[in-house]
């Protein structure tokens, strides 16, 4: 193998790195979708950074191969070029510097192989530099157009202060990772090792061998010295220094202060350098020698080998036809034809040794002109770029050596313009020239040195002059803006002054002559420039003018103007070549005429094929085209669940109902296309379903539609219309109906060109649920098209939003101002009058005004009416819709107001001041009848159940002191929330004062009404009685004694240390009276409960008196009760009782039996006895009522008898007994 290593930048040689870290970075092995490649190009950028306080040396590199091969590499490195496109191939002039180049590197397949070895390139510390690895081919991985990611992941990898990125890792918000000078991101897929010399200098350093790479270089570009064998240590500083012989004298380089440093030596220069290393630790330092051989720069010539060769790879398409600047013209005639030119042979061209060399004078300006050619049959967008060295350093590259620049593309038909000024400041002489057109080129991309796929670059020598003496010129002529010119029109000329003294117009008048040929002849007008001063080298110009100038009449002018000074020495005064324009200013006057104003509601959008219109500038065209649709059977009036011609349910006879009988692409109509007539919608060989009657062909009903037949999908309407065709026709019928040119609008508007309509089929009668009437006929088969005639205009027009001035926005007659951003309306939101400006084509400034007028349309509100009915959906609530007529109308009086079942509006409600809707949505339509304008919303029909009372009359009373609360005697069924009104007087308009503690009789006169908005309500009159109190005790008869029977239970509230008494219903006479004692437990709601029996009752011989009680609280705690009993009750109870039991006397011997687990008579019940002693009872001699009061911690039934004697427990009877046996016993 032959191997050579070119090591341009610092060769540290044998290095002392004791204590030093070796790094590896290796993405393919740390990370993921490094390999395989995907891609590759002549190169790859990566880039390292070095982050420590001290060098980092680059030792290796290993990269990987798809096949095994032998390669050619070389390393480059940038500290300016660290992201973003780099210049490929890399060059010293664009801030590429060389590491090192290897050859006949070994390739091993599908894996990484070592290229560089044994290097020593210092990293500085805190440095940051950008890598190129070059060869004929360099594979990596990523995607094929950015901003996609490469695939790999991570693309940033760190260790040990270094940082290694590769791909889309950044770097001043661009990516590092480019392959050649094109494609980004890519990725690295190789390895790198570097040395970190984190070791302190020590003692006297070693300064090593100095060395310069290149010695032979071009002007203007930089060498880089290094060192070898130098110390390997942080710590170091150095300085270079320069002298012209190897003895001496020396001189510093400010800022040459780093290892390896760029420099650019003077032109023409023979120089030596060497350099100082010190250890900054011990103040110690060493000298290198000169540096051998010496660095010789080029001498600058324009056809210096320094220049960059941009390649072009391929020799076919695009070409350079013609380039023209100034007078110089190279071919002298543009070739033809400028498509499938046999010539257009892209290459890199050398023109420069034409003769004679074109001349340029410094501060002058030149047109600059390209005419592109193309083998192929069609011409290519390219970009077309052209540089001039002017400060002879055989770059391109230097700040406003980039002339001209500008797209070649159909628009300007593939021939770029554009004029150079020569600076003052360029150097005189012979200087190079380059002009180049890339193939999809851009301004970023396409540089002096890049290459490129098809295109051409051509290199011209061009000679710069100095400025004459005196130099007026004609440098532009204004004239009126536009074409639609009049007859009192101004002409203005630029004057400048090139040369290199100033003109004082004082001394010498400058004067300017207009020529002006038009349709009518020659006229000239004179302007005299006499005061003032044009500056030299065109520093300001001068302003020449004249008016009035007769432009009127239509046609073609030609306008020019010549500048002389004949009082200036005729041997001073230069290039009269441009005291005139070089080609006349040409304009052209011309008028189209403008349609009738395009009527448009506001907030509505123009339909497809209308809008503003012009006329004149051609013919319009007439055409047809067809929409064929592709068939087949579904069932009609979807969701359907009866018979009949409902539009809703159950028969669903409506557009919204349709099912999809057909499907038809949308073909694209010629730009401007406009409906002249209607279309004409027809099916052909048609069948009946044979399960259906014979009459179907007068219900069939087909509309069209884009995703469903509702609102705005809807596009045309079926109609209520059917065919003509006979009742009694059952095959090989037609269906035809014409769509009008309005439907034409919308579809076309909805839906564009490729995208699906569709066939919707419904029926106007529903007479079968499951099948459809109609069917396809196989025999002949059927066929459903769309014919639709239409006409358009050919691009004959520009629209424009301003009279004078302004951008074309359209083309084509008619013209939809909604659809182009312009500066007078981009909506219709707002009501007047708006004028565009049209003229012909190419004829901007020849404009007439044409009107699109927005007429108002009126507002539409949401709204919701709320009616009452006793039983929802019963369909008795009437709503007056007219009633909503000012709220959703916001009160316009100029507008009319309709309503509707569907969205579409296409349903009308019948009989709105009537309308027996259910709870649902309808929707409002307020428009002008004049306009038609209109606005729809939704309304919200609500129906309200009416609160119901139970019965119309309620009555209710209480015992005097006691107050009675109206609402508890009245219930109320509702579905929804209600409130509770109550009056004094029957037409309730006095509220009563106290309805809820009612202390005297009275009527009440109570509304229940629902708390929303519509307040659904309900009356009802209660009668009130206060029964005065007394101390009688329920079922008292006038004789005091007890009438048998049980009383009806009643309820008390009970809170802790509250007392109630319960009394009777009819007569206010007292039940039983409970106090509720301080415990902590509210007894709460207590029902009690009394039964007087007929007779004396016993159990097992005890008897009891006759009055007995139930008193149950919702929560059980302690109390004091007292019971009411009469005298006689006592008395019937000692007739019984005697002999057999004590005579009672309530004072002595009374107690009170408590009954739990049912009462007396109620097997397994329990009872405890309470004993006289806890019994307190006394005696009304009025009344005859004893009042007998006990406490007690719970509640049941209570029975009164005399005390047991001797405290003997009640009897007990035995109701059950379980034993079991266990060894012979009973347990």
């Amino acid at each position: 193998m032959k191997r050579t290593l070119f090591l341009i930048l610092i060769l540290l040689g044998t290095l002392k790195v004791a204590f030093s870290q070796v790094i590896t970075f290796q993405p393919s092995a740390t990370g993921t979708g490094y390999l395989p490649s995907n891609n590759s190009s002549g190169g790859i950028t990566f880039v390292i950074q070095n982050t420590n306080p001290y060098p980092a040396i680059l030792n290796s590199l290993t990269y990987w191969n798809n096949v095994a091969t032998t390669k050619d590499f070389t390393l480059w490195y940038s500290s300016i070029s660290l992201s973003g496109a780099p210049t490929f191939p890399p060059t010293i002039a664009s801030g590429w510097n060389t590491v090192a180049t290897v050859t006949g590197v070994p390739m091993a397949a599908s894996v990484q192989s070592p290229v560089f070895s044994g290097l020593t390139f210092n990293i500085p510390a805190n440095t940051t530099y950008r890598f190129f690895l070059t060869s004929t081919n360099v594979q990596y991985t990523g995607t094929t157009t950015p901003p996609n990611p490469s695939g790999v992941s991570p693309t940033s990898f760190s260790t040990s202060g270094v940082n290694f990125l590769v791909a889309e890792a950044q770097v001043a918000g661009q990516n590092v990772g480019w392959g050649g000078g094109n494609f980004s991101p890519r990725a690295f897929l190789g390895s790198v090792t570097l040395t970190l010399l984190s070791t302190p200098c020590a003692g006297q350093p070693s300064a090593g061998v100095a060395s310069a790479s290149p010695t032979n270089p071009c002007p203007g570009n930089n060498i880089t010295l290094s060192l070898t064998g130098s110390t390997a240590a942080s710590g170091l500083a150095y300085q270079w220094q320069r002298a012209s012989s190897p003895s001496g004298p020396w001189v510093t380089l400010p800022g040459a202060t780093t290892n390896p440093y760029l420099y650019a030596p003077p032109t023409g220069s023979t120089t030596f350098y060497r350099c100082i290393v010190v250890c900054t630790n011990s103040g110690l330092n060493d000298t290198t020698a000169a540096t051998t051989p010496a660095v010789v720069v080029q001498p600058w010539t324009p056809t210096s080998p320094c220049y960059c060769n941009g390649i072009v790879t391929n020799s076919t398409t695009n070409d350079i036809g013609r380039f023209t600047f100034g007078t110089f013209a190279n071919p002298a005639i543009a070739p033809s034809p400028q498509a499938s030119n046999p010539s257009a042979t892209g290459t890199v061209s050398n023109f420069m040794s034409l003769t004679p060399v074109p001349n340029f004078v410094q501060a002058l300006s030149y047109p600059i002109n390209v005419f592109q050619i193309s083998s192929a049959a069609a011409l290519g967008t390219t970009w077309v770029k052209a540089w001039i060295d002017y400060n002879h350093n055989s770059s391109f590259t230097d700040p406003g050596e980039e002339v001209f620049s500008s797209q070649s593309n159909a628009a300007n038909t593939f021939t770029t313009t554009g004029s150079v000024t020569i600076p003052p400041t360029s150097l005189p002489g012979n200087t190079r020239m380059r002009v180049k057109m890339e193939t999809g080129g851009s301004q970023a991309n396409t540089t002096p040195c890049n290459n490129i796929t098809t295109g051409e670059v051509e290199d011209y020598l061009i000679n710069i002059s100095p400025a004459g003496p005196y130099d007026p010129n004609v440098s532009a002529i204004a004239v009126p803006s536009g074409n639609c010119t009049g007859a009192n029109e101004t002409l203005t000329a630029t004057i400048c002054n090139y040369g290199s003294f100033n003109i004082n117009m004082l001394i010498h008048p400058v004067y300017i002559t207009f020529t002006v040929i038009g349709p009518t002849g020659t006229f000239t007008y004179l302007d005299t420039l006499n005061s003032g001063t044009i500056p030299a080298f065109g520093a300001s110009c001068a302003t020449a003018t004249v008016s009035p100038v007769n432009l009127f009449a239509g046609g073609n002018y030609a306008i020019n103007a010549v500048v002389s000074c004949p009082t200036l020495p005729s041997n001073q005064v230069v290039n009269p070549s441009n005291d005139s324009l070089a080609n006349a200013i040409q304009i052209f006057n011309y008028r189209p005429t403008a349609s009738a104003p395009y009527e448009l509601c506001q907030f509505a959008s123009i339909p497809f094929g209308q809008g503003l219109g012009v006329s004149g500038c051609s013919a319009p065209y007439l055409d047809t085209v067809t929409i064929s649709f592709t068939l087949g059977i579904c069932n009609d009036n979807v969701g359907s669940t009866g018979n009949g011609t409902a539009v809703g349910s159950p028969a669903n006879c409506a557009d919204q109902f349709a099912c999809s009988f057909g499907t038809g692409i949308v073909p694209a109509l010629p730009p401007g296309a406009t409906f002249v007539q209607p279309a004409v919608l027809k099916v052909t060989n048609l069948m009946e379903n044979s399960l259906v009657p014979a009459t179907i062909n007068t219900e069939m009903r087909l509309n069209i539609y884009k995703n469903n037949p509702v609102g705005a999908n809807l596009l045309s309407p079926g109609g209520t219309v059917g065919t003509a065709t006979p009742a009694a026709a059952v095959s090989n019928w037609t269906y035809e109906r014409q769509i009008s040119a309005s439907n034409l609008s919308n579809i076309f508007s909805n839906v564009p060109p490729g995208g699906t309509i569709n066939l919707g089929y419904w029926e106007s009668f529903q007479d079968n649920i499951s099948l459809p009437d109609i069917a396809l006929n196989s025999t002949l088969p059927s066929v459903a098209t769309l014919t639709i005639y239409y006409q358009y205009v050919p691009a004959a027009f520009a629209w424009y939003d301003v009279p004078v001035g302004g951008n074309s926005l359209y083309s084509l007659s008619p013209f939809n101002p909604l659809m182009y951003t312009n500066a007078v309306v981009n909506n219709s939101n707002t009501p007047g009058t708006y004028t565009f400006y049209a003229s012909c084509i190419g004829l901007p400034t020849c404009r007439v005004p044409v009107n699109l007028v927005i007429n108002p349309t009126p507002a539409a509100f949401q709204d919701s009416l709320t009616v009452c009915e006793y039983l929802v959906g019963a369909n008795n609530g009437i709503f007056d819709l007219t009633t909503l007529n000012g709220p959703v109308s916001g009160f316009n009086a100029a507008a009319s107001v309709g309503y509707y079942g569907d969205q579409a509006l296409l349903l009308p409600i019948p009989t709105p001041a009537t309308d027996t809707s259910s709870t649902n949505y309808i929707y409002s339509k307020v428009f002008y009848p004049l306009t038609g304008c209109y606005s729809s919303d939704t309304v919200y029909l609500d129906v309200q159940s009416i609160p119901q009372f139970t019965q119309s009359i309620y009555t209710g009373f209480a015992c005097a002191p006691n107050a009675i609360d109206i609402s508890s005697l009245m219930s109320v069924f509702s579905t929804s929330s209600i409130d509770s009104f109550f009056y004094s007087d029957p037409l309730y308009t006095i509220p009563h004062p106290n309805p809820h503690s009612i202390f005297v009789a009275d009527t009440v006169y109570t509304i229940v009404k629902t708390d929303n908005a519509v307040g659904c309500a309900d009356s009802a009159v209660a009668y009130i009685d206060i029964i005065p109190a007394t101390n009688f005790i329920a079922n008292q008869a006038p004789a005091n004694f007890s009438v048998c029977g049980p009383i009806p239970c009643g309820n008390i509230a009970l809170s802790e240390g509250n007392t109630e008494t319960l009394y009777t219903t009819t007569d206010c006479r007292r039940i039983a009276t409970v106090k509720d004692s301080i415990d902590g437990v509210n007894l709460g709601s207590v029902s009690i409960c009394e039964d007087i029996d007929c007779s004396i009752q016993t159990l097992n011989g005890q008897p009891y008196v006759s009055r007995h009680y139930e008193i149950t609280p919702a929560n059980n705690g302690k109390a004091r009760v007292c019971l009411y009993y009469l005298q006689q009750d006592f008395d019937d109870y000692n007739s019984s009782a005697f002999p057999s039991w004590p005579i009672m006397d309530p004072n002595v011997n009374l107690c009170i039996t408590q009954v739990d687990n049912g009462d007396i008579t109620t097997p397994g019940h329990t009872a405890i006895s309470i004993p006289n002693s806890a019994i307190t009872s006394t005696y009304d001699p009025l009344t005859t009522v004893w009042t007998v009061c006990f406490p007690v911690d719970s509640f049941s039934y209570f029975y009164c008898a005399t005390c047991n004697p001797l405290n003997i427990a009640l009897p007990v009877t035995l109701l059950n007994l379980k034993a079991n046996q266990v060894k012979g016993s009973l347990s």
